[in-house]
């Protein structure tokens, strides 16, 4: 659990560390050139491509000596000087082997100016990011932002000792939501933990709170009666540790994890795996950046057509469900008439589609140009902004209405247990023409499946799939 964020974590920084690296080469051969002939004007400029494959063989170097030296371990002990001495030392050591190699392989004609210039500058760019992650970690942290809920089921000593961990190593973002007593207790809190309920009440805590993940934490001989509860929490979508490993589940995925020196068995329905989870990440935010750049000239047109087509705001903005229920607005270019969600209340017998979900061929409530945005889907275009903001994924299950929720079978509620997207599987396999039924089921699928390459298959069969815009209206 703070295994796998920590690994996250680390995986983000060993990014980052790669990436100043290159913008210290770069930054070096732009001093080299262009500062120091100021100073001393026998220099010659020097070509870049010539000391390319300093930058090659630097990358590997640098990354395995920052992870051997343990830069990319826990720092929440360590002091800014520590902090500084744990970048140093790779950096000496990397700084050592390049210049032994530079030597051996052509030491009558490289820079030596070049070479201290590119190292001084990485030792430069890469403490001061530290500093600002560490200063920027404790800012958020203390501002409550970034947390998963953990409830923790049962109130024990082993419990406490789990939520000590969890509060003691607040870095990797797990906040105690509370904690599920063995039986109704006399009081309402047990340290500073809350007591939420009995065992018997965890369905409804989880329909009440925000609960991303569950810890059950109780003896061995207690475990065999929260069975029913572990389905629950399953059915929805939670991720559920278990202290030991004693459980067994015919849903979940199982694997071992650890807080602090404890072993906790974790029952997942949804994907774990912490660098394909970033890696999806790292996708979102690259290509939802790249496409509003792209489609702001689309963009701004469509803004002004549907201003000038009726009257109302460009943008229309609704609270949808994302990620274990949390809300947030979603945005799309209006294409209905300024008071739809008024009109709607009176045309609910006119729904074409079976479950929570109100669907109408030739909706009245569609402008002109309205019709033309659905049948494009350029309607959907701003919710690039939502994915950019970490709200939406592009790929993943559509974020449904908090009305529609409500009205879910349980089964139906783990469509939330991954982040909503843009385009699934429900967009490339008929979109509109497709039953409630069978939309959530192939949402089931896609969570059950889920993969990086699957997600590259659907953004590939979204593009025809919108061009011949098949099963929308």
């Amino acid at each position: 659990m703070l295994k796998e964020r920590a690994k996250e974590l680390a995986t983000i920084v060993a990014i980052l560390d790669m990436a100043l690296l290159g913008c210290a080469f770069f930054a070096a051969i732009l001093v080299r050139n262009f500062l120091l002939p100021l100073f001393s004007p026998d220099i010659t400029i020097l070509s870049i491509s010539r000391f390319l494959w300093l930058l090659g063989v630097s990358v590997p170097t640098f990354y395995v000596l920052f992870r051997a030296t343990g830069v990319y371990d826990s720092v929440r002990t360590k002091s800014m000087p520590e902090l500084i001495g744990r970048v140093a030392k790779p950096t000496a050591l990397g700084g050592l082997f390049l210049g032994f190699l530079i030597f051996v392989v052509q030491a009558k004609y490289f820079s030596r100016s070049l070479f201290a210039i590119y190292l001084g500058l990485f030792f430069l760019f890469v403490t001061v990011a530290k500093i600002l992650i560490r200063l920027s970690q404790k800012y958020i942290r203390v501002k409550g932002f970034n947390y998963r809920n953990v409830l923790i089921v049962g109130v024990n000593e082993e419990a406490l000792r789990i939520a000590d961990a969890l509060g003691e190593n607040r870095e990797f973002g797990f906040r105690v939501a509370g904690m599920v007593g063995s039986q109704e207790q006399e009081y309402s809190q047990v340290h500073s933990y809350k007591i939420l309920g009995t065992i018997q009440e965890v369905e409804s805590i989880i329909d009440k709170h925000i609960i991303d993940e569950i810890i059950f934490a109780l003896p061995l001989d207690e475990l065999p009666r929260c069975e029913k509860q572990i389905m629950k929490c399953e059915e929805v979508g939670i991720k559920i540790h278990i202290r030991a490993n004693f459980a067994h589940s015919i849903f979940a995925r199982t694997y071992l994890s650890r807080i602090s020196d404890i072993p906790i068995l974790t029952l997942a329905t949804t994907p774990h795996s912490a660098g394909d989870i970033l890696i999806k990440r790292l996708l979102d935010v690259a290509l939802s950046a790249s496409l509003l750049i792209l489609f702001a000239p689309v963009m701004a047109i469509t803004a002004v057509l549907v201003r000038f087509d009726s009257k109302g705001p460009v943008l229309f903005r609704q609270i949808r469900c994302g990620l274990s229920g949390r809300r947030f607005v979603l945005l799309k270019f209006r294409s209905m008439v300024h008071d739809a969600e008024h009109q709607r209340q009176a045309m609910g017998e006119l729904n074409e589609v079976s479950g929570p979900v109100f669907k109408i061929r030739n909706d009245p409530r569609v402008t002109r140009f309205g019709s033309f945005l659905r049948k494009t889907s350029l309607d959907e275009l701003p919710q690039l902004w939502n994915v950019f903001l970490g709200d939406m994924s592009l790929v993943g299950p559509r974020p449904p209405l908090p009305s529609e929720v409500q009205k879910y079978e349980r089964w139906q509620r783990r469509r939330l247990s991954m982040k909503p997207g843009i385009t699934c599987l429900w967009q490339v396999n008929g979109r509109s023409r497709i039953g409630f039924d069978e939309w959530m089921k192939l949402d089931m699928e896609y969570i059950d499946n889920w993969s990086l390459t699957l997600d590259l298959k659907i953004l590939a069969r979204t593009i025809p799939a919108v061009l011949f815009t098949r099963g929308a209206h």
